[in-house]
Order: C-alpha cells, then sequence, then structure tokens
C-alpha cells in the first residue's frame, strides 16, 4: 500500500458503508411493502427521477458528513503496514470498537430476523386467504417475490455478519 494509512482507512471503511446503506434501503423498501399490504389504504406514490436523485443524495451526504467521520474516530489507532492494508483480523481492538461492532451485528441478525418472520406471516396470511387458487394469484406471486427478495438479503447479509461475530471474538481473546 503506498497510500498514507488514513486513505487505508478510508477505502477500507467504503466496504462497510456500502453494505450497510444498500441495506438500509432494502429494509425501507421492505417497509414500504409491508405498509402496503397491511394498510390497504396507504398508497405508494412513485417519485420522479428528480426526488429519487434528492433522496439519495440526502442519504449520501448523511453518510458521509455524520457516519465517516464516526468510523474514521473509531478506527483512528489502527495503522495499517506500510506495504499492506485492508487487514480487517486485527488484534487488541479497543473496548469502543469491539461495543460498536456487537451492536451493529445483533442489530443486523436481529433486523433480517424480523423481516422474515414478517415476510412468512405476510405469506401465510395470502395463502390462507386465497387457498388452493393461491399460486394463480398476483398478490401472491408478489409476496413470494418479496420472500425472495429478503431471503436473498439473508444469503448475503447473514453469514458476514455469524463470522463476524467469531472474529471479534478471537481478536478479543488474551491469547490469540
Amino acid at each position: 500500500w503506498m497510500f498514507p494509512s488514513f486513505f487505508c482507512r478510508v477505502v477500507s471503511a467504503m466496504l462497510p458503508f456500502h453494505m450497510y446503506t444498500a441495506f438500509c434501503f432494502y429494509v425501507a423498501i421492505l417497509i414500504i411493502r409491508f405498509l402496503t399490504f397491511f394498510k390497504k389504504n396507504i398508497r405508494v406514490y412513485y417519485c420522479k427521477q428528480l426526488h429519487s436523485l434528492i433522496i439519495s443524495t440526502v442519504v449520501w451526504t448523511i453518510v458521509i458528513v455524520l457516519i465517516l467521520p464516526l468510523i474514521i474516530q473509531l478506527y483512528k489507532n489502527y495503522e495499517s503496514k506500510k506495504e499492506r492494508c485492508f487487514e480487517y483480523h486485527v488484534k487488541n481492538y479497543d473496548q469502543q470498537i469491539i461495543t460498536v461492532n456487537y451492536f451493529i451485528t445483533i442489530s443486523m441478525i436481529l433486523a433480517m430476523t424480523t423481516l422474515m418472520i414478517i415476510q412468512i406471516i405476510i405469506l401465510a396470511k395470502v395463502v390462507m386467504k386465497f387457498k388452493k387458487e393461491a399460486s394463480s394469484h398476483q398478490e401472491f406471486r408478489a409476496q413470494v417475490k418479496t420472500f425472495l427478495f429478503v431471503l436473498a438479503m439473508l444469503i448475503s447479509f447473514l453469514p458476514y455478519h455469524i463470522f463476524r461475530i467469531y472474529y471479534i471474538n478471537e481478536g478479543t481473546r488474551p491469547n490469540s
């Protein structure tokens, strides 16, 4: 790594930023879908391109202005070796970093599990409503697509966070 360690921290932070920002957008999409299922009188109005651009700009501004400095502050004591970067399994983390990592990991696992449970409940209600003809109804097919969306989130995010707990534990053991 030929750049200063500050750039290593910033570039290393972009991976989790992207992952958690994408997760927030996915959760927002699912919440809108869940609300439209449970509250039939709510109509979802799709925004024009300008509205989408404004919302995306606001989200990324919040990420860059608030979250990026927080991560840089948390990892300020992390110094990479001159020739290497992206060493995520660093021993002797500060207790503050360990606590934040546990909080994020547990929050993500609980959020994904909750979303999956809600989607299973919705699918069960749709199946009970339409019984044998469920597969021929558009509402059922829409809910199956949402279920697959949540399943893809689980497959994408859950293994990373489960292994993250393992690596936090291994990195904080006295003899590791």
